[in-house]
């Protein structure tokens, strides 16, 4: 590969000599056997070489012939720029002469606009100069028809000059039309005027003139000055025939009758004088509702006075006159205010004295009612005071939301709640007081006081029921938030304070047969028999006094309330007898007992169908002195009688046991061993109960717990004194009373 590549370049080498290359081939002798190789490899690259010659002569040939095409195509070029610079040359030429000639054409549309315009403008400046004389000559001749037409091309001509009037000519020259404009003003005004009488009727014949001349005066600017002074004209008698004195609200009425009477001559006889648009009747009556408006204030500020009644009256016609104009009148323009309170705001400051006055009423009428002794109930039971309140009240409000409305009528609901108020404070709780100071005197006098009462309830309730209504109808008046529901809480309580001496007066009827019960010797009593004196007369005191109060309660849910604080305060009123005992014996501990039972049987069947709530008070108070008298039962041992106390008592209060054993006839001085004994059994116990909880044996299971004030009536009356449920049932119910033992 080698020796080829350095052959070739032998061969084209520029120094070749031919003798050295076969010299280089043929070295020696030996080379002369290849002879025949050399010469084939000379003749390949011999034809090689002739191959290349002529490729690079067809590539020579080629070559002169792509020159002569580039030659003839740079001459094309050359020749054609020559023609496109030409034609370029051309084209500027010929934009310039369009643009030329373009610029003529708009110099000469410029110059005839401004030809046109001069003209049109020394047209409208002849025009104006021709129109303001012929104003001047139909104002001098009257003719105000064609002088409205005139004022009106006048007004477009000036307009149309606006732009010239920075020329001195033509300022002076718009001056004048603006002056002549209001000279022909000037002359409609005062043609209006001719065609109208002293009193304000239309002159006959002038009715053309005087509708030519309202068309003059509103083309000349001049329609406010002939508005006002026909309404001036109209009104001018108002002032004189309602002056604001202190009879203006009185005559309100005659006022918007007067008004009517001038609207209907106004409407019928001028309405053809007068465009449509000029509204008249509307701009009389606006003017009406300002002077009628500008006399109350001054009647007002003078002191004037008005009852409720004729101040009613008068609020009332005028809103009504105020919707009538509303209605007929419908604003048409942006800003035009409606009629609604333009005259019935000046009853303001009436409205809040008058409302002032009705709450002056009601507060004397409270002051009255509480003074009256003789305030009986009618058949529904409602004190005749409240009644008549309630009526007053009402009369109030009618009256009041008949002339007030917004805060004016808020306030009066305010001061209705507030008479609710005193009502029950100074009326209804008074007496309740006067109900119980008496019912001490008398049995008649407790019923009488148990009635009183009642009515006090049933008339509190009934208020209090009142109360609502009146807040639901002021809702629907009143904007404003108007609660009743302070003084329904005051009523009720007042109701709840009636059912209170109730159960007072109640129990003043029981008294004597009560306070006979520490007077017996109980303790020399020496068998039981049937029940007990005071027995029969408790009962009757408690039937007589539950008739009555079911007699006179009208509601429900008072008699239920009334016989549960009764059942209550007579269980406590029972035990508080039997601690007055001075001694009770074992056998009177068991009469007593005979007559407890006796007693909780007349206090179940005193209501009628008494519901479980009633019987278990009734049971939970009995039981507490069936308890007492149990332990009275107990021997008079510290043993016996403290475990008898513990089974009845599992709380162990000292108080009661220090009353058990007085009433078991120890002395003092005895109480302390006897406690120590309770001590030490509630001690065990209570070890007992710990060592339980440790071992895990101690479970808690239902059970029936052993307090007196608790216990169920039917378990009581079968549990026996030492009995083991008894005791099983104590120690697995006395944990949650050892914490009351602990700081008793």
């Amino acid at each position: 590969m080698s020796s080829s590549s350095s052959e070739r370049q032998a061969l084209e080498s520029t120094d070749f000599s031919a003798a050295r290359f076969v010299d280089a081939l043929l070295p020696d002798a030996a080379a002369l056997s290849r002879v025949e190789t050399v010469r084939a490899r000379i003749s390949q690259q011999r034809e090689a070489a002739q191959h290349a010659v002529g490729q690079r002569q067809r590539a020579t040939a080629d070559s002169g012939r792509q020159a002569a095409g580039v030659a003839e195509t740079t001459a094309a070029i050359a020749t054609l720029h020559g023609r496109v610079t030409a034609m370029r040359g051309a084209a500027q030429r010929a934009e310039r002469m369009v643009f030329d000639m373009t610029q003529d054409i708009k110099a000469l549309d410029a110059a005839k606009r401004n030809v046109a315009a001069a003209a049109t403008a020394v047209q409208q400046l002849q025009q104006l100069a021709a129109a303001t004389a012929r104003l001047r000559e139909e104002c001098e001749q009257q003719r105000l028809g064609d002088a409205a037409t005139t004022v009106a091309a006048i007004d477009g001509l000036r307009k149309a000059v606006a732009g010239l009037r920075r020329v001195r000519a033509v300022e002076a020259l718009a001056r004048a039309a603006e002056a002549q404009q209001r000279a022909a003003g000037d002359v409609a005004v005062a043609a209006v005027q001719r065609a109208f009488d002293a009193q304000g009727r239309l002159v006959a014949g002038a009715a053309s003139v005087a509708r030519d001349a309202c068309r003059c005066s509103a083309a000349a600017g001049a329609r406010a000055r002939v508005v006002d002074w026909y309404c001036g004209e109209q009104l001018r008698a108002y002032g004189a025939l309602f002056p604001g004195d202190a009879s203006a609200v009185e005559h309100v009425v005659r006022r918007y009758a007067w008004l009517r009477r001038i609207l209907r001559n106004a409407v019928d006889d001028h309405a053809h004088v007068f465009p449509d648009d000029w509204r008249m009747p509307a701009q009389i009556t606006r003017r009406f509702a300002v002077a009628t408006r500008d006399a109350l204030d001054a009647a007002v500020n003078a002191g004037a006075h008005a009852d409720a009644a004729t101040l009613a009256a008068a609020i009332g016609e005028t809103r009504a006159f105020e919707s009538q104009c509303d209605q007929r009148f419908t604003p048409t323009q942006h800003g035009e205010a409606a009629f609604g309170g333009a005259i019935s705001g000046a009853f303001a400051p009436l409205v809040a004295k008058a409302v002032r006055g009705e709450c002056a009423q009601l507060e004397q009428l409270v002051r009255r009612l509480g003074a009256q002794h003789d305030d009986a109930a009618d058949e529904a039971g409602v004190l005749a005071s409240g009644a008549e309140l309630l009526y007053q009240m009402r009369e109030a409000l009618r009256r009041g939301a008949a002339v007030a409305a917004g805060d004016a009528l808020a306030d009066l609901a305010r001061a209705l709640a507030h008479t609710l108020d005193t009502y029950a404070h100074a009326v209804l709780t008074p007496r309740l007081g006067r109900a119980v100071a008496g019912a001490s005197s008398s049995a008649t006098a407790a019923l009488d006081g148990l009635a009183a009462s009642a009515a006090v309830a049933n008339t509190a309730d009934y208020c209090a029921a009142a109360a609502e209504q009146l807040e639901r109808r002021l809702a629907e008046r009143v904007d404003a938030r108007v609660s009743f529901s302070g003084s329904r809480d005051v009523l009720l309580g007042a109701a709840a304070a009636a059912i209170t001496t109730l159960v007072d007066c109640a129990t003043a009827t029981v008294a004597p047969a009560l306070a006979a019960l520490p007077t017996q010797r109980w303790d020399t009593v020496q068998a039981v028999g049937d029940q007990s004196e005071y027995v029969a007369q408790a009962a009757a005191a408690v039937d007589a006094a539950v008739a009555a109060a079911r007699r006179h309660l009208t509601a429900p849910r008072h008699f239920r309330a009334f016989s549960d604080r009764l059942a209550a305060r007579f269980a406590e009123r029972l035990v508080a007898a039997i601690g007055a005992c001075r001694r009770v014996s074992e056998v009177g501990a068991e009469q007593l007992l005979l007559d407890a039972q006796a007693l909780r049987a007349v206090l179940l069947a005193a209501p009628g169908a008494a519901p479980s709530a009633y019987t278990r008070i009734v049971a939970r108070g009995f039981g507490r002195a069936e308890a007492l008298l149990k332990a009275l039962l107990a021997p008079a041992r510290p043993a016996p009688l403290a475990e008898r106390f513990l089974l009845l008592f599992p709380a162990a209060p000292r108080d009661t046991f220090r009353l058990v054993l007085r009433l078991k006839g120890l002395s003092p001085p005895d109480f302390a061993m006897y406690e120590r004994t309770l001590e030490e059994m509630c001690g065990g116990l209570e070890k007992q109960l710990e060592d339980s909880e440790e071992q895990g044996a101690c479970t808690e299971t239902p059970a029936t717990p052993l307090d007196a004030s608790e216990a169920d009536p039917e378990t009581q009356e079968g549990s026996e004194p030492g009995e083991s449920a008894v005791r099983a049932r104590l120690n697995e119910n006395l944990r949650r009373f050892m914490g009351g033992m602990r700081l008793a």
